[in-house]
């Protein structure tokens, strides 16, 4: 008998059957988007430095990308596409792919676009749970976004594991090597990690590599803050073995300045991509279409920068049905290059200055501690004080009109000690205020 769904619509609560880290993000969402206002008036100040995003003003978009999606707008550029991208658009991710890690390695075949990383993640979660028909457990590293363990939660098993806070927190391989056994059907890593920024080295790639073919063991592999690194970042791309169990996750908001832009990129073996083309025929996953012209674009040009003379892909137009369009792409990189190369480039610069700023402030402010990020612009602080993180988060803010994210969120395990993510993509000077009230507020508060 059929049975229809009932009720009246109310605020989803959590409760303590969830995983804590996903109703705690939630919570603290709710809990800023509620009173920012009031505190603002309050304080006659305000700045959130936790969260994920960063000041248009001081973190400008390229400009030769906003004109990109402009003239996908006025070309009415909205169509439908390919459920994992069109193929050009695929064709110019695989090309650049194989570019940085200098050798063949993936075709159209294996790329498939997304709804942002996470919903990358999401896609690549459903497959492998499905493939394993529900059974056995993924291995999660901590601390990490919240939503992997809400999309595994309930349907498969999850075992975690956390590095030393000499290696900011990030496990070593053999460390997440050591608490897999035969019910492991899969490994979620984040390299460059969440919120820390430390990142695996080639040596460490190899190994997992080596594992995944022995094991035939799947590989989740995070990068979202690869293209944000304050020293050379390793490249899995160029580790020279079969990779059929390696499934990369990549994205473009971060150093492009663009948070909001839901677009991502999945990397996988033609296996995979396959399972993956069958789901998002059910499940319509896909970026905007106009967003499309925009990845070519910024891969196009991200080419040039890194010193590729020639494209290979001159079938590529910006617009392919809109006539007067059609040509030129690639003159247009060539010609917006020096100003896109100074963005980017400034943009990273810009991140490390406020990184400096924000490690040797800290040195000052009695009761805080930071670990050194090698990637991204997110840090861990570490404060001295009594209670969880959560209600300190919510103390301080609604007395400072600071925020920083509380480890709640962020699946910090409680043993490792009060973590806060401290975002550094803000205006120097505000970022200055705010850390002139937090110390402040560290002298007089518990």
């Amino acid at each position: 008998m059929n049975k229809p769904i009932v009720g009246k619509y109310k605020e989803y609560v959590y409760d303590n059957t969830e995983p804590p880290a996903n109703g705690f993000y939630n919570k603290y969402i709710e809990i800023q988007i509620r009173n920012r206002n009031k505190v603002l008036s309050d304080n006659g100040f305000y700045l959130h430095m936790g969260n994920g995003d960063v000041d248009r003003k001081e973190f400008p978009i390229p400009a030769c990308l906003t004109d990109t999606l402009v003239r996908s707008l006025n070309a009415q550029y909205y169509r439908y596409s390919h459920p994992l991208g069109r193929p050009t658009t695929r064709q110019v991710i695989a090309e650049y792919e194989n570019f940085i890690a200098k050798k063949n390695i993936y075709t159209t075949n294996n790329v498939g676009m997304v709804l942002s990383a996470t919903g990358g993640f999401s896609s690549a979660i459903e497959i492998l749970m499905r493939h394993n028909k529900f059974k056995g457990h993924g291995l999660i590293t901590q601390p990490t976004f919240p939503v992997y363990e809400a999309v595994l939660w309930k349907r498969f098993g999850i075992h975690k594991v956390v590095g030393e806070k000499s290696n900011g927190f990030l496990p070593t391989i053999d460390e997440v090597i050591k608490n897999t056994n035969n019910q492991t059907r899969f490994i979620i890593l984040t390299s460059p990690s969440f919120p820390f920024g430390k990142f695996y080295s080639k040596k460490d790639l190899e190994k997992i590599v080596d594992f995944a073919n022995d094991t035939k063991t799947y590989v989740i592999l995070d990068e979202l803050f690869y293209d944000l690194p304050f020293r050379e970042v390793s490249n899995i791309g160029s580790v020279d073995k079969n990779q059929d169990f390696i499934v990369r996750i990549k994205g473009f908001s971060k150093d492009r300045a663009v948070p909001g832009f839901r677009a991502g990129y999945v990397l996988a073996s033609e296996p995979f991509m396959m399972e993956l083309n069958k789901y998002a025929n059910h499940c319509y996953g896909l970026p905007p279409s106009l967003f499309e012209p925009f990845v070519e674009k910024d891969l196009i040009m991200r080419m040039l920068m890194k010193g590729k003379t020639k494209i290979d892909s001159v079938n590529i137009h910006d617009l392919p049905q809109v006539a007067e369009i059609k040509s030129a792409i690639i003159g247009d990189c060539k010609k917006d290059l020096p100003a896109y190369k100074k963005n980017i480039q400034g943009t990273l610069e810009k991140y490390k200055e406020n990184r400096d700023f924000i490690l040797n402030s800290v040195k000052s402010i009695a009761r805080m501690e930071t670990i050194e990020p090698d990637a991204g612009f997110n840090m861990g602080v570490r404060i001295d004080h009594s209670g969880n993180s959560f209600e300190f988060f919510k103390k301080m803010f609604f007395e400072t009109g600071v925020i920083l994210a509380p480890g709640e969120v962020f699946d910090m395990p409680k043993s490792a000690g009060n973590w806060f993510r401290l975002t550094f993509s803000n205006n120097k000077e505000q970022m200055a205020e705010a850390l002139g009230r937090i110390k402040k507020y560290l002298g007089n508060a518990n």
